[in-house]
């Protein structure tokens, strides 16, 4: 697991930790590019992958995206809030409608990240110009979270920050989008690796 243990005056992570449980790591040579993906995958999360940054997103401009409070320059926390998953939090930063929406689909609750570059990014994955955002895992894998910190596991299966290991982690360029989105980075598409079985998912 990881964590974001500091950010700067832009929210931007410059601190965090990733554990490793011992029990876990192998020295075989064939376990050694999945236990990659892991480190990667926990280290993504510590530079700002997470639920707990999704309010704190930027615009390109430095603007936040989400109001602030005037006092403490951060989202205005809510009393109470009922998660997409039914729990209800009191002191959410919940993220303005322009960064996640949450909805119901298919009947049950789906949150997706709707920035420009996500959307962007999952319509021509998918291959479909109608759609509005790419989903978040809809079961929150951290106690008392509200929204997902990974990719949804039925449409992403393969993506490295889809919630599940499996014996490929692919670096796409969905995780890169939502990275830019965050107004913290600026990455390098060009080492994206390409999805084109995504495109038969269509609309």
């Amino acid at each position: 697991y990881a964590s974001i243990c500091q950010r700067d005056q832009f929210d931007r992570p410059v601190m965090g930790h990733v554990n490793f449980c011992p029990s876990q790591v192998s020295t075989a040579e064939a376990d050694f590019g999945e236990q990659l993906d892991t480190a990667v995958h926990e280290l993504l999360h510590a530079l700002g992958f997470d639920a707990t940054s999704w309010a704190l997103f930027r615009e390109a401009d430095g603007t936040p995206r989400t109001a602030r409070d005037s006092s403490t320059g951060l989202p205005t926390p809510t009393a109470s809030y009922t998660c997409p998953d039914g729990a209800v939090v009191s002191n959410a930063y919940v993220p303005d409608a322009n960064t996640l929406t949450v909805g119901t689909q298919r009947g049950v609750a789906v949150h997706k990240l709707v920035t420009p570059r996500v959307v962007s990014v999952a319509r021509d994955l998918l291959g479909c110009d109608s759609i509005d955002g790419a989903e978040l895992e809809n079961q929150p894998t951290t106690a008392g979270g509200c929204f997902g910190s990974h990719w949804e596991q039925r449409l992403f299966v393969h993506e490295l920050m889809a919630p599940i290991a499996l014996h490929v982690g692919v670096y796409s360029a969905l995780t890169l989008a939502a990275l830019e989105d965050s107004g913290w980075y600026q990455p390098n598409y060009t080492v994206s690796s390409p999805l084109p079985w995504w495109r038969s998912a269509g609309c």
